[in-house]
């Protein structure tokens, strides 16, 4: 299987994106349209692509933490 990096938009204009995993480009699409999703982007991700979107999902670090605390103080 491949993944693949989608933006679509639901019914009501909806935009959204995510990541999913298809046989195909093809299989891709077809699962997208038979959720009523109009798609404005599919493509292949390369595994580098992948871990960057994964990273956004990181945990702060504890300097980051404490920063923020420290703003939110003042």
């Amino acid at each position: 299987m491949k993944t693949f990096q989608y933006k679509v938009t639901d019914r009501e204009g909806n935009p959204s994106s995510g990541v999913m995993d298809a046989v195909d480009e093809k299989q891709a699409a077809n699962i997208l349209r038979s959720k009523g999703l109009l798609i404005t982007s599919l493509f292949e991700a390369d595994q580098l692509n992948i871990e960057a979107l994964m990273g956004r999902f990181s945990k702060p670090k504890p300097d980051e933490i404490t920063n923020f605390t420290r703003q939110m103080a003042t």
